[in-house]
Formats: C-alpha cells, structure tokens, sequence
C-alpha cells in the first residue's frame, strides 16, 4: 500500500519514478492475551528523477498519514525510513 501511494503522489506532482523498493518489517511480541504487533517499520528506497529531498521527504509524510494500513493500525507505532537514491545507486542488501 505504502509503495503505491508513493508512485501515485510521486507521479502526481509531475516526477518521473525510476524505482521504489520497499521492505516491511512486523515486530511482534507474545502477550498474556497471545500475539501483538508491536510496531510495523517500512524501509524503503526511491529512485526519482529531479525531485528534492525536501520535496521527497514531504510527499512521505503525506502517504504514511494517508495509507490505509496505517490509518487501520493508529494504535501500533508505524515508521517510515525513506531514502531518495541516485540514478546508478546500488539497493542496500536489506531492502533487497
């Protein structure tokens, strides 16, 4: 979900996405009730032509406040760690 909403506002404003690449990660713990998530974190890293960090940055922000996921998890802590790459960067092995 994340992902697509960062194409699409991306896109929106008129930027070219060469590529997002974005991992998920659920950290769980066992309760006295069973189960909880105890924070969902999304790594994520975007190849976008002549957009700003600032610009990036912002449009992060707009589309972890708007998701769907995130809006149905309020409860849960829910990070968003975004890099905007160069054109010939390699994707560190984590996102990979």
């Amino acid at each position: 979900m994340f992902l697509d909403g960062a194409r699409g506002e991306i896109a929106r404003l008129g930027f070219h996405v060469t590529s997002i690449t974005t991992k998920d990660r659920v950290f769980m713990d066992k309760g006295v009730d069973g189960y909880e998530i105890k924070k969902i974190a999304i790594d994520s890293v975007a190849i976008v032509k002549d957009i700003t960090l600032e610009k990036f940055n912002e449009v992060v922000e707009k589309v972890k406040d708007t998701c769907p996921v995130s809006k149905a998890l309020k409860g849960v802590p829910f990070e968003v760690y975004a890099t905007l790459a160069q054109e010939d960067a390699v994707v560190p092995s984590i996102i990979a």
